[in-house]
């Protein structure tokens, strides 16, 4: 069986800050269409992106979570 990935990789990518905060909100935008995320679509992607140490104000969060709900 394959190892799953439970926690974010740690800063491995190279990936810019813009890069990773798109990338956090792709991940949270697939478990919302999976109905595998938090009701509360800000905090959930202030929680992943501190865990990754990727800085997200919650206005910025609050705006990704707008437009995740918009694509809906």
């Amino acid at each position: 069986m394959a190892d799953l990935q439970n926690e974010p990789i740690q800063d491995g990518t190279g990936a810019t800050a813009d890069e990773k905060t798109q990338g956090i909100a792709d991940q949270v935008k697939a478990d919302v269409d999976l109905g595998s995320a938090d009701a509360d679509v800000s905090a959930e992607l202030q929680q992943r992106a501190t865990e990754a140490g990727v800085p997200m104000t919650a206005t910025d969060a609050d705006a990704i979570a707008d437009d995740i709900a918009d694509s809906r």
